[in-house]
């Protein structure tokens, strides 16, 4: 079987194809990060647990 043109360009295609995908999911989430102004995990998770805590907090009444 011969490694003919069509499929290095098929390869070469599927492999930029799957680099581009990682790249923008790469910069997204680099983005994201910019957007939140939390500059730690540790604000991050408090922030976030707070909130599950106010939500699911149980109400005496």
């Amino acid at each position: 079987m011969v490694f003919t043109s069509t499929a290095f360009c098929n390869t070469l295609a599927f492999l930029l194809t799957v680099v581009l995908i990682f790249f923008t999911i790469w910069s997204m989430m680099a983005f994201d990060d910019l957007k939140t102004d939390c500059k730690n995990a540790r604000d991050q998770s408090k922030k976030e647990m707070a909130s599950h805590c106010s939500t699911f907090a149980k109400k005496t009444s």
